[in-house]
């Protein structure tokens, strides 16, 4: 799904639809707590790391090779 699938998704729900918390579900999991997150720069990963980190804080520590795994301006949900 694109994020102009779920635009065109969330364009057509009511009025009421509209004003319900938003929630999320999936693997018997699910609960409320859903964030839009934008991207402030890109984000990169390298094997000695555990998850993805901001270039810059990479680039400081000369990291060796990295790949971007988030781009600058990637939007993203996030769930707790």
């Amino acid at each position: 799904m694109t994020f102009a699938e779920l635009k065109a998704q969330i364009d057509a729900l009511t009025p009421e639809q509209l004003a319900m918390p938003v929630t999320w579900s999936g693997d018997e999991k699910g609960g409320y707590g859903i964030k839009l997150w934008v991207a402030d720069e890109d984000f990169v990963y390298n094997s000695d790391l555990c998850g993805p980190e901001r270039r810059s804080e990479a680039e400081k520590r000369d990291c060796g090779r990295t790949y971007v795994v988030i781009p600058k301006g990637m939007p993203q949900l996030l769930v707790d």
